[in-house]
């Protein structure tokens, strides 16, 4: 768990290049699982991580399109695969991300 991580939401502009978008302060960073696989005749493996942050009222936009939003975290890129405003009450949201290599 990493309280208070700064996290920077990026969005892909004119489909491919990527730009900072808005960065947040996690209330809590946690990894749900990883995962090894086997692709182009080589092992890898996938990180799951949730990052728990406060509603902000852009957050929406990412859940309408999720493929164009990911995070960077600790130098690491994390594409997101969820989004849970739990209730739609807009106190915190969770963003599911995951990360391979």
């Amino acid at each position: 768990m990493s309280v208070g991580d700064l996290i920077v939401i990026e969005r892909a502009e004119d489909g491919i290049d990527w730009q900072p978008w808005m960065t947040l302060h996690c209330l809590n960073v946690n990894k749900t699982r990883s995962t090894e696989y086997v692709e182009a005749g080589g092992e890898q493996n996938a990180s799951y991580v949730t990052f728990r942050v406060r509603w902000n009222r852009r957050l929406p936009e990412v859940e309408a399109d999720t493929t164009r939003y990911r995070i960077v975290w600790r130098g690491r890129v994390f594409d997101i695969r969820g989004y849970d405003d739990y209730q739609y009450q807009h106190r915190k949201v969770d963003l599911a991300g995951v990360s391979y290599g």
